[in-house]
């Protein structure tokens, strides 16, 4: 039981670290691009 709760523990510490990076990729993605459409923007009402 207790190795069992730990394999457990440790693939859900795992899940949340990937998630966690995968969201800090998403995240920076996004930014990128409004940061993009922003100059965009700025260029075209120039």
């Amino acid at each position: 039981m207790i190795i069992s709760n730990l394999i457990t523990a440790k693939v859900n510490l795992l899940a949340g670290i990937a998630i966690g990076v995968s969201l800090a990729i998403l995240a920076k993605k996004i930014k990128k691009q409004n940061i993009c459409n922003k100059e965009k923007e700025n260029k075209t009402t120039e």
